[in-house]
């Protein structure tokens, strides 16, 4: 069961809820792996770090997630500067600004009410890369004939465009 946006935004907002993550962070990244004998921080088999998978504050302003990213980002840099950081993001978005081409089947993307924008995440200098997630049944996408390859293909474009406007790589985290 997905949180209430009031309880969602408390995880985001509270100090004390921050707090115990970047402790956890923190343990975290300076773990030693017993296989290497190498902390996690200085570990070169590990490409980035994201401080959390799929966030989402539903019906939440957006800047709320934003600012908690560029927050836990900034603090994971602090600690380690050798990883990259993403958002680990499925690539919502609200509204369908115009970034996004007029030709999917579905907009459920842009109209999730999630709470998170991949445009606003994006732009976030501590992120280093950009991400998404790609579902297209789960997304509403149409499941028959050709719409389904066409939708999923301009889900990746307008994605990887807008990371690139950012000068930012784009990654798709995820897919099924």
């Amino acid at each position: 069961r997905e949180p209430t946006a009031a309880q969602a935004s408390y995880f985001f907002t509270s100090p004390k809820t921050k707090s115990l993550l970047k402790q956890y962070i923190s343990m975290l990244m300076n773990r030693v792996n017993t296989a290497t004998g190498v902390a996690y921080k200085d570990e070169t088999a590990i490409l980035a770090w994201e401080p959390i998978n799929e966030g989402r504050i539903p019906g939440a302003d957006p800047t709320v997630l934003r600012d908690w990213y560029r927050e836990m980002a900034q603090y994971m840099k602090s600690i380690d500067s050798n990883h990259l950081v993403a958002t680990g993001e499925e690539g919502f978005d609200q509204g369908c600004p115009s970034q996004y081409a007029s030709t999917y089947s579905n907009r459920y993307f842009c109209n999730a009410n999630a709470g998170t924008s991949f445009i606003l995440n994006s732009q976030i200098p501590e992120i280093d890369f950009a991400t998404a997630h790609l579902y297209p049944g789960s997304y509403g996408f149409s499941e028959t004939g050709s719409a389904w390859t066409v939708d999923g293909h301009q889900h990746i474009l307008d994605h990887s465009r807008i990371a690139a406007g950012f000068g930012k790589p784009f990654v798709i985290g995820e897919y099924g």
